[in-house]
């Protein structure tokens, strides 16, 4: 069972508007890289280097997968990426890469495939489930992507306090993403694995159903794993084992939050009443 909410566009709603959910993408990134681990291609108990060789730069021969979590030029970027000194000793800490996780991932599917991830997710999950989700978005669908319509910047105004030498101070600090970015042209059309996919609730829900209907990923367990990821602005989509259900919310009007939002936070709890009685 799925449970779908989703908005179009602010004066005009329509089923088949699309939008970009922002970092709503991760948990789709996992689950291709999970894909290749459950035919034997990839190890995340192997080490980065061992699929990408030029990560081993810099004293990171023993980044391990299990630990790592595109912009327009995917050569360069991840070229980039994989000579960057990291900011700690690998398995010490964790971190989040929001932005950059679809570099990683893309560039561990590229290598092992020899695809594209935009290509590999269209090949391997949204074409045979026939849904409508793309990473990148060609320019004849644009007329019917709803832009993004943000919150207000000086809600942002707190990330200045942050210490600018801590991890979060960095991150935040060093690549603002501003919130009106999905409707920029030049973004539309990148291959960022982490941001530029593009979709609806419906299509979020149907691949969700992949985790809490067919369980393809063995880490979880069997009947009472929950797993669920969130998007800038209040996108969510929660894999509910248990019960076999897959909740999918995303809207293109965005609140100043990393995970869910107000109208959400007053569904999930109702979903809940009605779905256990």
């Amino acid at each position: 069972m799925s449970w779908i909410f989703g908005v179009a566009m602010q004066m005009q709603a329509r089923p088949n508007k699309i939008h970009g959910p922002k970092t709503q993408l991760l948990e789709f990134g996992q689950l291709l890289a999970l894909i290749l681990v459950n035919r034997g291609l990839l190890d995340i108990n192997e080490n980065v280097a061992t699929y990408w060789p030029e990560f081993a730069a810099n004293d990171r021969e023993t980044s391990a997968l299990k630990l790592a979590e595109e912009f327009q030029d995917l050569e360069k970027s991840t070229a980039r990426l994989a000579e960057q000194p990291p900011w700690y000793v690998p398995g010490s800490q964790s971190a989040y890469t929001g932005s950059i996780y679809g570099h990683l991932v893309g560039e561990l599917v590229r290598r092992i495939t020899g695809k594209l991830l935009s290509q590999f997710i269209a090949e391997e999950i949204t074409t045979p489930l026939g849904a409508d989700f793309q990473i990148g978005l060609p320019e004849e669908e644009w007329p019917r992507c709803a832009d993004i319509i943000p919150f207000s910047l000086d809600k942002m105004v707190p990330l200045t306090a942050l210490d600018p030498t801590s991890i979060l101070g960095r991150v935040l600090q060093g690549s603002l993403v501003y919130p009106t970015i999905p409707n920029k042209p030049v973004f539309r059309k990148s291959e960022n694995g982490a941001m530029a996919g593009f979709s609806n609730a419906r299509a979020l829900a149907r691949i969700g159903s992949l985790v809490s209907l067919e369980s393809i990923i063995p880490l979880i367990p069997e009947e009472d794993g929950i797993c669920f990821w969130s998007g800038y602005g209040g996108s969510m989509v929660i894999m509910d084992r248990r019960r076999q259900m897959t909740i999918a919310y995303i809207m293109n009007k965005l609140e100043y939050r990393l995970s869910s939002n107000s109208n959400f936070d007053a569904y999930f709890p109702e979903i809940y009443k009605g779905f256990d009685g």
